[in-house]
């Protein structure tokens, strides 16, 4: 008896979506895909239930007549290949034939299409992969395609699929990746019953950058332009100092086709060098055109992945590419960027287009004009009732790049924030006695290299570390006040909007609660904007808008729980915190110290740091005898 027979049809197409076909956003993009190699100039999606019930897509291209309607129906149909030698000089989106069957396979499946001289159009019905009618239709000229109860007929597939708001953040980066493929096609997005998202057609690059993002956005950027051989590099690159924590905002494309690659993402940051600071990701936008002949698309189901003939001829473009157009920007060599803060972006003269974060005198470079001060965007903290302003070093820097914030909210006792006198840089003032007793009878008596406070005690010497001291301190506020839902914030003096890409906004929509019981004042303001307008008490971000985006990755980064209401974790918030209290090389005043220790023993757990780091080491009277000798 036979053991090897061949499959039926429908089961072939269904094993066949299985590849190309993972989430209602792979079947948007496969017909994104039709309809950009059709030759649409506006192309209409509409969404219902995250892609689950409904994924419709009508565009003005070329349509198809009857019997290519029907034939498109089947396994490796299509328009865009002819024999094998084609495979070597792919140019169109699509190519294998395998889309169509494989998505009319999983789901309830309408295409409508005519072409410009037909009288009428062709409606095809198809339900599981089973063609159920056929008839004449009248429409425009174009293609609908009409998908209803995705994986309807596979269960097993249909459970995989994430939350609606999860798939809908897919469906609108698949949107965004269409978008800036091909700025001049238009483009229209509605989901569910929210306002239709529009990019107008015959837009260049920069328009659909402003029409996606912001002009906030791209003024961060300085446009790149390259050319060598057949190869040719354009688009938009963050100007130095600006950076993200993670790679959502590099995005690529190959020929109009947004792709993943290796080479071109360590080209990229080969290029940045030292304008970046390590663990940060540049701001890009890349289009890299070339011979098709050598790049290989098809390596990847979805063809997303693809491989180059000769990478180190692309890389190397790449970096020089980069490395020149930071070069154009600032006037010097992009090797020659310093930045002392990862978390601060480069505060431009807008006459001379000059970075200048190390320029903390604000004194002009040789044959420069002096930079302008910034506008003082935010007001200082002013708490009244006879309470100390909290912890605000001196540092020269933040302070003539940024001001510190305005707050609205009622004085904050000495147990839920480090109220100290006002930071002094000197390290030789005079020592007075402290004023501070506490439960180990610790008695501050220095500080050694602006890092570790010396404290005597009955038993010996007491060595304190003052970073991880106010992490602690810090930490266990916040945690303090999210339990009791009572947030402490400073209100901002101007709101700040932020625009996130699709699925950060959507990760960051289940955190706002959250957020809010951590005093961050977070509201959406759009599908992707949201406006901050304030921040916790005890945060001094030099930056709002870099402070927000890099929790928002941290939370990513932790698994972050998505579900609304839910607090944030233990871990996140001690992150949080850390980038926020005193820095190792801070220099304090002793009154500093004595309410530092203070703060650090009316803590529940004062030893240790949120990461488990000690935050105080004791040197015994013993040992101390031991050291010098007096005992054996």
């Amino acid at each position: 008896m036979n053991r090897i027979h061949l499959l039926p049809e429908h089961v072939a197409n269904q094993i066949a979506a299985g590849e190309v076909i993972e989430r209602p956003a792979s079947v948007l993009k496969e017909l994104l895909e039709n309809s950009l190699d059709a030759g649409a100039t506006q192309i209409d999606v509409q969404i219902g239930a995250g892609g689950r019930s409904l994924v419709s897509v009508t565009d003005n291209g070329c349509g198809m007549s009857k019997d290519d309607a029907l034939l498109c129906l089947e396994r490796h149909a299509t328009s865009k290949l002819r024999d094998s030698d084609d495979l070597d000089r792919i140019a169109s989106y699509g190519f294998r034939g395998e889309a169509i069957p494989s998505i009319a396979s999983v789901s309830r499946f309408r295409l409508r299409t005519r072409e410009a001289d037909a009288l009428a159009g062709t409606e095809l019905i198809i339900d599981g992969g089973k063609l159920r009618d056929v008839h004449e239709v009248g429409l425009a000229p174009g293609t609908q395609v009409e998908i209803r109860s995705l994986f309807f007929n596979l269960p097993a597939r249909r459970k995989f699929l994430r939350t609606e708001a999860t798939e809908s953040a897919h469906i609108r980066h698949t949107m965004l990746l269409a978008g800036l493929a091909r700025p001049d096609v238009g483009f229209t997005l509605t989901m569910d019953e929210q306002p239709a998202q529009r990019w107008l057609p015959g837009e260049d690059l920069r328009q659909r950058l402003v029409s996606i993002f912001s002009a906030d956005w791209v003024d961060l950027t300085v446009p790149i332009e390259a050319a060598t051989g057949n190869l040719r590099l354009h688009g938009y690159i963050g100007k130095p100092g600006v950076s993200r924590a993670a790679r959502g905002e590099e995005l690529f494309f190959i020929n109009q086709r947004p792709v993943e690659n290796r080479t071109l993402h360590f080209g990229l940051l080969e290029g940045y060098h030292n304008s970046l600071m390590k663990g940060r990701y540049p701001v890009a936008i890349l289009f890299l055109e070339m011979d098709p002949a050598g790049v290989d698309v098809n390596i990847h189901p979805a063809k997303r992945e693809v491989r180059f003939h000769d990478d180190f001829t692309i890389r190397h473009f790449v970096v020089k590419a980069v490395q020149e157009a930071l070069h154009e920007f600032s006037g010097t060599p992009a090797a020659k960027f310093t930045f002392g803060d990862p978390n601060v972006a480069a505060v431009y003269d807008r006459r001379s287009n000059l970075p200048s974060p190390t320029n903390t005198e604000n004194t002009p470079a040789e044959g420069m004009e002096p930079l302008p001060s910034p506008d003082p965007v935010l007001k200082k903290q002013e708490i009244s009732d006879g309470h100390r302003p909290p912890l605000h070093l001196d540092n020269t820097d933040s302070q003539k790049l940024f001001s510190p914030l305005e707050s609205e909210t009622e004085p904050l006792s000495s147990q839920d924030t480090l109220s100290l006198p006002e930071a002094s840089p000197s390290r030789t003032a005079s020592r007075p006695e402290p004023l501070i007793t506490n439960r180990l009878g610790l008695r501050v008596i220095g500080c050694v290299a602006n890092l570790y406070i010396v404290a005597d005690s009955p038993e010996g010497m007491v060595l304190i570390d003052q970073h991880a001291a106010h992490e602690r301190v810090l930490f266990e506020q916040m945690l303090r006040r999210m339990a009791l839902q009572n947030p402490a914030s400073q209100q901002l003096l101007f709101p700040v909007t932020l625009e996130f890409m699709p699925r950060e906004a959507d990760f960051l929509l289940a955190q706002v609660e959250a957020l809010q019981q951590a005093g961050v004042g977070i509201t959406r303001f759009g599908p992707s904007t949201f406006l901050i307008d304030a921040l916790p008490a005890m945060v001094k971000a030099r930056d709002v808008a870099e402070f927000i985006r890099t929790v928002v990755t941290d939370l990513q980064q932790e698994g972050g729980e998505t579900r609304k209401g839910r607090r944030l974790s233990e871990e996140v918030v001690a992150k949080t915190v850390c980038r926020h209290a005193v820095k190792a090389n801070d220099a304090l005043k002793p009154a500093e110290w004595d309410q530092l220790l203070h703060d650090l023993l009316a803590c529940d757990l004062p030893y240790t740091c949120p990461h488990g780091r000690p935050t105080m080491i004791q040197l015994s009277l013993a040992e101390l005898e031991k050291k010098f000798g007096r005992v054996q």
